[in-house]
């Protein structure tokens, strides 16, 4: 029955792609659907075949499947076909099944750790090659890796360094991913109409994954932390357990005021004035969260470093926009 579906696979391709390729006549929007339900036909028909006997082996089939289409884009893209519709389909059938072969081969964090090298790969070549169609499937595909990583890879567990475990790595690569896609988008000077909003929305998202990234990696911290570092540190009975939270909300609050005031800064240096917007919105988050949670149970001393901490933050911040008024008059 494989090689029944392989043959019929190969042979519907064949005659599609040669048709049009020879002819010289541009496909149909029915045409690529075709193209489309034959390859997802043929590989539900094999998945199902050889799941879950040959499951180790699926996914270098996916891959198999992938490189096909990719071979038959670029096969027509050096024969300067014009037809694009079908020369754009084959590469996304090819995105498609690379992105289906991660899944399939690996688990955990690696799926969101190969989505995300994968767009990264994308959107490089997209941007050394000019080529948009790539670009567009490198966002489908990135933005598919972030929505794994806040769904998925925030439980992973982070028991044993902070930042630097299971979850750090698989976030550190979707900031890699995001970053290529961010200086991607800032060296080209013209970007396609339909991509001009990609490197502000990325960006935003990068900012506030960190931001949850570093939030989730604190509480963890301290939720993890030894009974005897606990009681090292903060003492035993109800005492020890009110310095502990103290010491949660405060570093928390810390955290994110310095991580504000640090896009804040990097926007006032590139002059990027939504990033600075951003930061602010970061800062007045934290001087909520200060004013409606820790003042409620902070001591006196604690309360005291909060508000001077806010203070500075915020007197430099005032600075910045008092000196950028000067100079514009």
């Amino acid at each position: 029955m494989v090689y029944y579906a392989v043959s019929y696979w190969l042979l519907f391709m064949a005659a599609s792609v040669g048709y049009y390729f020879h002819a010289g006549k541009l496909s149909r929007s029915e045409d690529i659907a075709l193209s489309a339900l034959n390859a997802a036909f043929f590989f539900w028909t094999v998945y199902s075949l050889l799941n879950p006997g040959y499951h180790a082996w699926l996914g270098i089939l996916s891959l198999a499947v992938g490189g096909v289409y990719a071979a038959l884009a670029g096969a027509m893209g050096r024969r300067e076909s014009p037809d694009r519709n079908l020369i754009v389909s084959h590469l996304g059938l090819a995105v498609v099944f690379l992105t289906l072969a991660i899944p399939i081969q690996f688990d955990m964090k690696w799926i969101t750790i190969g989505w995300a090298t994968e767009a990264a790969m994308l959107f490089a070549a997209g941007f050394k090659l000019d080529h948009r169609q790539a670009r567009f499937m490198a966002a489908g595909v990135l933005l598919t890796a972030i929505v794994r990583a806040l769904a998925v890879d925030s439980s992973l567990p982070s028991a044993h360094a902070l930042l630097f475990n299971q979850r750090g790595l698989t976030y550190a690569f979707v900031f890699a991913a995001i970053v290529i896609c961010v200086h991607g988008y800032r060296a080209d000077l013209e970007p396609h109409p339909q991509e001009k909003d990609f490197r502000s929305f990325f960006g935003v998202i990068g900012i506030f994954l960190g931001l949850w990234l570093l939030s989730l990696e604190g509480r963890e911290f301290w939720q993890n932390l030894a009974a005897e570092s606990k009681l090292a540190w903060f003492g035993a009975g109800y005492e020890g357990i009110k310095n502990h939270r103290i010491a949660q909300s405060f570093s928390l609050s810390a955290v994110w005021g310095l991580y504000g005031f640090s896009w804040f800064a990097y926007g006032a240096w590139q002059e990027r004035r939504p990033i600075r917007l951003l930061a602010l919105t970061i800062l007045a988050a934290t001087v909520a969260k200060v004013f409606l949670v820790d003042l409620s149970f902070l001591d006196a001393v604690w309360r005291i470093v909060s508000f001077l901490g806010l203070g500075v933050l915020t007197l430099a911040v005032s600075y910045y926009y008092q000196n950028a008024r000067q100079n514009a008059a």
